[in-house]
């Protein structure tokens, strides 16, 4: 349980109908845990507003990033149904993360929304981007260190919600700890998504599993098009060839 201070005096009041203080661990019901879950979302939000009022003055040149740590926690999680569909698994609720920004490159767009894809990895790019880097700069290092670098520069989407996507796909994965090389029939989860449909691969007792859902119509990955009876439209299948073809570029075992 979070402090308090750093709680509406609403929230309060359901903490205590429910018996809870400041320090004390939620129950395990399900009820519980996503009581005490949303009241230390609210004590985060407020830490942020007290960071942002110390620092006031500094504001209109300082750019904010505040980005969600892969997903809700299944306990947390009010539906059952979709319980193993959030944090800890590579579907929609588990890499689905919110992203805010603010700072004076944002300013003109305060408020707006977009649906743009975002990588964890392109905060690298965009960040040197918001300091005055150029790309150029940036690629002349990549190359120098002759390693592989997935980062794209949201610095044009904040700069215009409305702006051309510049990353077409986005990946995630889930796997143990190994260390290289990795034995053939270790299990992983993997999945890639356009932002319309997402694909999954699982790899369980050295076989893979494919998935496809679409976005628009299951939010919560719960209808799998790939599993009979189903029956791939046109557009399912050019969207599965595409993002499976995309991930073993990635990934190619």
């Amino acid at each position: 349980m979070p402090p308090k201070s750093l709680l509406s005096k609403k929230t309060q009041s359901k903490l205590a109908a429910a018996g809870y203080d400041p320090g004390e661990r939620a129950a395990v019901t399900r009820a519980d845990q996503t009581l005490v879950y949303q009241a230390q979302i609210e004590a985060v939000d407020r830490e942020i507003f007290e960071l942002l009022a110390a620092i006031v003055y500094k504001l209109p040149y300082t750019m904010v990033i505040v980005v969600g740590d892969n997903g809700t926690p299944s306990e947390t999680v009010i539906d059952e149904q979709v319980a193993n569909r959030s944090k800890r698994s590579v579907y929609e609720l588990g890499c689905r993360v919110p992203m805010l920004v603010t700072g004076p490159l944002a300013w003109w767009n305060a408020g707006d929304t977009c649906r743009n894809l975002v990588s964890g990895v392109d905060l690298f790019r965009t960040v040197a981007n918001f300091t005055g880097i150029s790309n150029a700069k940036i690629d002349s290092a990549v190359a120098a260190l002759g390693k592989p670098n997935d980062s794209i520069s949201a610095y044009y989407t904040v700069l215009n919600p409305n702006a051309t996507p510049r990353r077409p796909y986005a990946y995630g994965e889930l796997f143990g700890n190994i260390t290289p090389p990795i034995p053939a029939n270790v299990s992983w989860l993997r999945s890639i998504t356009d932002g319309s449909y997402r694909y999954v691969r699982r790899r369980l007792l050295g076989v893979n599993i494919e998935e496809l859902y679409d976005l628009t119509t299951d939010s919560c990955n719960l209808t799998d098009l790939v599993a009979p009876p189903n029956v791939l439209t046109p557009q399912q299948q050019a969207a599965f060839t595409a993002l499976s073809a995309a991930m073993n570029v990635l990934s190619p075992s």
